[in-house]
């Protein structure tokens, strides 16, 4: 019990130190912008239509190749100082010990993560207020935005409304594992960063790494047919999007068991190594 509690204190030194950081105030600004140009002529139909949307739109942000990218890419910003190193970083290893002190930088990803999330979403409904309804009907917005050609007309760009996600999913289940999927990447992405950075200092190795995830993942989306794509099996960033995900099986993409045992053993692995690599390598 005692070493939760000192975990979670060390969890908290570092959220923190967010006070004062004009790094996570132009990260989560520039989020917030980018789903400002994204939506607003989805808001602009939905006051010409006179319709509500769904509250589960902000999931199809992470359906097109480049919004996920400046997503993921905003959120490297956010971890790209690990391993989080402050100027008490001695008294806290003297007072907690290095696996101690790993595993709160370890729930400080976890919660970034969780609250970065959250932050997407919250943005979204912010900009289309109050156009906004929470059910678990697609409505009449997004079957129209999905099934027509609608988001030509009204030059909707940054955001797909995928067909195979209305037809297969109801709006519960679809945000359920969007969420799910997304935070597994993000987690993954915060823990590549930190692991990455921790063994090389000097040339940052976690956040090459996690750009070139990035980068991979929007290759793969505008370079290959998904539904016969292999290269889906290889790619941790594009199984957060619920389009690759193999339904009935149609398709050769990855099927839900698969991504998900594969999220686990990533995040496994990564969380092994990073605690092995805490117990060994030398903490300055």
């Amino acid at each position: 019990m005692r070493f939760i509690k000192k975990s979670i204190h060390i969890c908290l030194l570092s959220f923190r130190q967010w006070i004062g950081d004009y790094r996570i105030f132009i990260v989560f600004f520039a989020a917030f912008t980018y789903c400002y140009m994204v939506l607003n002529p989805v808001k602009d139909f939905l006051a010409s239509t006179g319709v509500r949307i769904n509250a589960c739109v902000p999931l199809f942000l992470f359906e097109y190749s480049y919004s996920k990218f400046f997503l993921l890419l905003f959120c490297i910003l956010l971890f790209c100082d690990a391993p989080f190193f402050s100027k008490t970083q001695q008294m806290q290893l003297l007072r907690s010990g290095r696996i101690c002190w790993c595993t709160g930088k370890i729930f400080y990803i976890a919660g970034t993560s969780i609250v970065y999330l959250l932050s997407v979403y919250v943005f979204s409904w912010l900009i289309l207020f109050p156009y906004v309804e929470f059910s678990n009907q697609w409505g009449k917005a997004i079957m129209t935005l999905a099934k027509t050609d609608a988001p030509g007309q009204f030059h909707i760009t940054g955001i797909f409304f995928q067909g195979k996600i209305v037809d297969y999913f109801t709006p519960g289940q679809a945000m359920f594992f969007s969420m799910l999927l997304c935070l597994a990447s993000i987690l993954i992405i915060g823990l590549i960063i930190f692991f990455g950075n921790f063994m090389n200092q000097s040339i940052k190795l976690g956040i090459l790494a996690a750009l070139a995830l990035a980068i991979l993942d929007m290759m793969i989306f505008n370079s290959a047919v998904l539904s016969d794509s292999l290269s889906t099996y290889f790619s941790p960033m594009t199984w957060s999007s619920l389009m690759i995900i193999n339904i009935g099986g149609l398709g050769r993409t990855p099927d839900i068991f698969y991504v998900g045992v594969m999220d686990c053993v990533l995040i496994i692995g990564l969380l092994t190594g990073t605690i092995l690599c805490s117990m060994r390598k030398q903490i300055e």
